[in-house]
C-alpha cells in the first residue's frame, strides 16, 4: 500500500509539468495555425493579383493584335501602291521612248 500511495504521489507531482506542456502543444499548434491561415490568404492575394494580371494581359494583347493586323493591312497597301506606280512609270517611260 505504502508503495502503491508513492507511485500515486510520484505520478501526481507530474501532473503540473504535463498540464504545462499540453497548454503549451496547444499554443504552438494555435500559432503555427494563425500562421498558416495569413499564409494561405497572401497566396489567395497573389493568384487574385496573377488573375486579374492575366486578364489585363489578355485584354491588351486583344487590342494589340487589332492594331498589328491594322498596320499589316497598311503595309500591304503601300506596298501594292508602290508596286502599282512602279508598273505605271515604267509603262509611262515605254511609250515615251517608243514615241521618240
Amino acid at each position: 500500500m505504502k508503495v502503491a500511495t508513492a507511485n500515486l504521489e510520484a505520478e501526481e507531482s507530474q501532473v503540473p509539468a504535463l498540464r504545462q506542456v499540453v497548454v503549451e502543444t496547444k499554443s504552438q499548434h494555435a500559432a503555427a495555425y494563425r500562421a498558416m491561415e495569413a499564409a494561405d490568404a497572401e497566396v489567395r492575394k497573389l493568384e487574385n493579383d496573377l488573375s486579374e494580371y492575366m486578364n489585363a494581359r489578355a485584354a491588351a494583347e486583344t487590342s494589340q493584335q487589332t492594331l498589328l493586323e491594322g498596320e499589316v493591312r497598311l503595309r500591304e497597301q503601300r506596298y501594292n501602291l508602290d508596286d502599282r506606280d512602279e508598273a505605271h512609270s515604267t509603262f509611262r517611260t515605254n511609250v515615251n521612248i517608243a514615241r521618240i
